[in-house]
């Protein structure tokens, strides 16, 4: 009998939909990217946690096959939701060592905004589903995902554990929120199976497209940023930058399947110039001056730039009408100090 387990999930980026999409009215398109978190697991008589983050590893107590890790609640909620579900089930519980890798600062102490929270969930439900020899979809390892992170974690579209569990490009419409707490109480096994009002998860073939993505030096908490905009969720202007990004996102989705840069770029516009009358009426600064600055500099190649997250730093998406206009611009991107995440975005035949 095997008693060593590894699971693999990504980091995500999102090109479109950013706000809009927590309030459950609108899509989002996200990228999965090429780092991530690997979780591994193995047999032993009792829980011990460690990761590439924490050397000593995190304190861990274990009581009826559940635990409790006071200096990580992500951790400790993942575990336990795949053990309620295993004592649900009169499987007896299992535990050993936890060990969590992660690459998204790719092999330096900068974070790029490419998320960790929604992979490290998605790898440690991941690599405990496989221990037990439980056989989920995509689709079932993200509703765990989102049903252990509910109660601590409130204010999240849980796009990121979406792509996360799905590992591929996804547009992603939320479910319905009213719904999910008014069954929250069911068994584990009913929510995974039965259908969530509004949600949707569609994915999308990854294209060659010339665009890149640029990291802007400065870094963001996009928890933050969610928190702060959603004091603005019952203006008027707010409902307007929703209903601009919903009508934005089908239409790009499409040009995206279809290999259409020039209307991947139109309908880009759009969504930015939505984020920018977002950005005038709450006064919360999402492109940032250093964005700006990016975008003067990639302009004369017919360069535009996309906000990417929440903005406020982390990363900005910058595209090009094709990949000689994408090589010079990338170029003084380069010379100005800039780094660029392609890599950790696209694979080596998509970055090609």
């Amino acid at each position: 009998m095997n008693n060593k387990y590894s699971a693999f999930a990504p980091g995500k980026v999102y090109f479109g939909g950013e706000y809009a999409v927590v309030s459950g009215q609108s899509s989002a398109i996200i990228f999965n990217t090429q780092v991530g978190v690997t979780t591994s697991f193995t047999l032993e008589e009792k829980w011990r946690i460690t990761s590439s983050q924490q050397s000593k590893g995190y304190e861990c107590i274990q009581h009826l096959g559940l635990v409790s890790i006071p200096s990580n609640q992500l951790i400790q909620d993942a575990i336990n939701m795949v053990q309620r579900y295993a004592q649900q089930q009169n499987i007896p519980c299992i535990w050993g060592h936890l060990h969590i890798e992660s690459s998204l600062d790719y092999n330096t102490t900068t974070k790029y905004g490419l998320g960790s929270s929604g992979a490290v969930c998605v790898s440690v439900i991941k690599v405990l589903t496989q221990a037990y020899g439980f056989e989920f979809t995509p689709l079932e390892i993200y509703k765990l995902a989102v049903l252990s992170q509910l109660e601590h974690f409130a204010h999240s579209s849980y796009g990121d554990v979406a792509v996360s569990a799905y590992n591929t490009w996804i547009v992603y419409h939320k479910y319905d929120d009213t719904w999910l707490y008014q069954h929250i109480h069911k068994d584990i096994e009913w929510l995974l199976h039965h259908v969530w009002p509004s949600l949707t998860i569609e994915t999308i073939k990854p294209h060659a497209f010339p665009m890149s993505l640029v990291f802007t030096n400065a870094s963001a908490d996009s928890q933050t940023m969610v928190k702060a905009m959603k004091q603005h969720q019952t203006k008027s202007y707010y409902s307007l930058f929703i209903e601009s990004t919903k009508n934005i996102i089908d239409p790009l989705s499409k040009a995206m399947d279809q290999d259409c840069m020039s209307n991947v770029i139109k309908h880009t516009k759009s969504l930015s110039r939505a984020l920018d009358m977002l950005q005038r009426n709450t006064k919360i600064t999402i492109k940032t001056e250093t964005m700006e600055h990016i975008a003067s500099l990639i302009e004369p190649f017919n360069g535009i730039i996309k906000v990417s997250g929440a903005g406020g730093g982390d990363c900005i998406w910058c595209l090009y009408p094709d990949i000689l206009s994408q090589q010079m611009g990338n170029d003084v991107l380069i010379q100005e100090g800039y780094i660029l995440l392609d890599e950790l975005v696209f694979s080596n035949k998509e970055a090609s």
